[in-house]
């Protein structure tokens, strides 16, 4: 084989190359889209949400629809008021955070903060966020608040109170001094 066939031949190679890699990325993009699509179409399911609700103290009448309806809502948006879309889905405004946390909970939209007190639901701040990470731990094990407290002092009784406040822990609510888990509610079923 001679220089010019030999270069034809490995520019040739080097396109068909490139082609297959750019195909097999858009094919395996496509893929992840659709996978990802079906996963939260397997989350606007009332059979999953409605024992969610019911952790949260809801017995909620919901469908479907609703549900999906008010995530492709909330997922485009940033800052939103509690009262605007409660009245706008004929729902209570405490389901309406309700929804909100049970998608947080299956990772499905990003952190928010919760100010009932204005009426407002915005991203979680950059130091709600490492008050997530600092107690993120804790809460992934499960433990119960004398552990905590322990663990990282008196400071924890003011931080979880305001995580709990502000509904910035999904699957977790704070009750009388005791932390309780969604999660032990189907480990007891």
């Amino acid at each position: 084989m001679r220089l010019k066939e030999f270069i034809i031949f490995i520019i040739i190679f080097t396109v068909l190359y490139i082609i297959f890699f750019v195909v097999l990325d858009k094919i395996a993009l496509k893929k992840s889209i659709e996978n990802e699509k079906k996963r939260i179409q397997s989350y606007m399911n009332t059979s999953i949400y409605y024992p969610f609700a019911n952790f949260y103290g809801i017995q909620s009448t919901i469908t479907n629809e609703l549900l999906y309806t008010i995530f492709l809502e909330i997922q485009q948006m940033s800052n939103m008021k509690i009262s605007t879309y409660s009245t706008k889905y004929q729902i209570s405004s405490y389901e309406f955070i309700v929804i909100l946390l049970y998608f947080e909970y299956f990772h499905l939209i990003g952190r928010k903060s919760v100010s009932f007190e204005d009426d407002f639901i915005t991203q979680a701040s950059y130091a709600d966020q490492n008050l997530i990470y600092k107690y993120g731990s804790y809460f992934l094990a499960k433990s119960d608040f004398p552990k905590i407290l322990a663990n990282m002092g008196n400071i924890a009784i003011s931080d979880i109170t305001y995580l709990n406040r502000k509904f910035l822990i999904p699957g977790v609510r704070v009750v009388n001094s005791n932390i309780i888990y969604v999660g032990d509610l189907n480990e007891k079923a």
